[in-house]
């Protein structure tokens, strides 16, 4: 979104998308967590 468009959010607007990026993150960071737990599991069984 461009910067110009974020400027014209109002202030419920704006913290809608912060909320959808923050459980983006927990979503992307938990998935990160299970691929590195299966990483070193398959890195210990060599």
């Amino acid at each position: 979104m461009a910067e110009k468009e974020l400027r014209k959010l109002n202030r419920r607007e704006l913290l809608k998308l912060l909320l959808i990026q923050c459980e983006e993150m927990d979503r992307m960071q938990q998935e990160y967590d299970e691929m590195k737990t299966k990483l070193e599991t398959f890195m210990e069984s060599d």
